[in-house]
């Protein structure tokens, strides 16, 4: 199972939470974690390579080089750094792996084995994802931003299911980093923005239970959802 996130230093602690969750359920086939890292200190590694299993260690890429300089002129704000558009350049940056990939904003925690998420059919969808719990007037607000009907289905980025080899056989990754020049982020929307308007109507609606906002549900039903 190959599983990437991406993380700058004000979300380390988050991280690390996100991949101890993973670490800690019974996957039937070994896990792989990619972490993208923004301006991480030696230490920060280091802890966030303590919450892995030290079996499997974890996979440490820096976002430097010709990546930074492809990021540093995106729009962003103080909550969400331009590490976030990195999830839009995972699968080319990591153009050795075949198959599948489950990507994880590093808020997200795992409660439950993830066999029956990479296991879905796709259908020929380079990304599978969950729409947006949000209202009608909100809903409509995000579809305008995009100049498409306001009723367009619209998902929410924190978790995405890729295959890698249809989200590169698509160039998704060039054509959302060509939009994300140009964009100019409305209502508070960024990189999701730029995903849904990539993959608009190309994108596999996967089960609410594959991405819950904890804030709509008791903590018991929290922890009987898988994420």
């Amino acid at each position: 199972m190959l599983i990437a996130c991406a993380t700058d230093r004000q979300y380390v602690e988050m991280t690390g939470v996100l991949i101890r969750s993973i670490y800690s359920q019974q996957h039937s086939e070994d896990v792989k974690i990619f972490v993208f890292c923004y301006l991480l200190s030696e230490e920060d590694k280091a802890n966030l390579s303590a919450c892995a299993d030290p079996h499997t260690p974890l996979t440490f890429i820096d976002l430097d080089g010709d990546a930074a300089r492809a990021l540093k002129d995106l729009i962003s704000e103080r909550h969400l750094s331009i590490v976030a558009y990195s999830r839009i350049m995972i699968p080319d940056m990591l153009a050795d792996h075949l198959g599948r990939l489950v990507y994880f904003d590093c808020d997200v925690v795992v409660n439950a084995p993830l066999d029956e998420l990479f296991a879905l059919d796709m259908q020929g969808f380079p990304a599978g994802a969950v729409s947006n719990a949000v209202t009608t007037s909100r809903l409509a607000e995000l579809n305008t931003a995009l100049r498409r009907p306001v009723d367009t289905q619209y998902f929410n980025s924190g978790v995405l299911l890729i295959d890698l080899d249809e989200w590169r056989r698509q160039q998704i990754g060039q054509r959302g980093m060509e939009f994300a020049k140009t964009w100019m982020p409305q209502g508070g929307d960024h990189d999701q923005a730029v995903l849904n308007s990539v993959l608009s109507g190309n994108w596999l609606s996967m089960d609410q239970k594959w991405n819950n906002n904890p804030m709509r549900l008791s903590a018991e039903e929290a922890m009987t959802m898988p994420i």
